[in-house]
């Protein structure tokens, strides 16, 4: 397991030329996940394509990583961004853990 932070965005001041706001990102809350890295190569799961740079992440059950949220892993700063449903153990297994899929993401600056 290793260090990871979720990243909030939010507008910020001034305009950013395209009619809007420039986005900030932010630390938030901070928690510990396992990333393994992809396999290679493009498959299929089921109907859905698996994409070839997906990764799955493993964290404790009740971090609460949804679709589209973004973290990163503080030991290189490489970020993530969530890209697949959340599959949870069944509750009478130990430990307690949450699954899901997450691609290499670029924050925007």
């Amino acid at each position: 397991m290793t260090d990871c932070v979720r990243m909030v965005c939010s507008g910020g001041d001034g305009s950013d030329g395209m009619f809007g706001r420039p986005e900030t990102w932010r630390e938030d809350a901070p928690f510990r996940a396992l990333i393994a890295p992809p396999k290679g190569g493009e498959g299929r799961a089921g109907e859905r394509p698996v994409l070839k740079d997906s990764y799955a992440v493993v964290t404790a059950r009740g971090v609460g990583l949804r679709y589209g949220d973004v973290f990163r892993r503080v030991s290189d700063g490489v970020a993530f961004r969530v890209v697949g449903p959340r599959k949870e153990a069944p509750d009478i297994a130990t430990p307690q853990l949450e699954k899901l899929e997450a691609e290499r993401w670029v924050i925007p600056e």
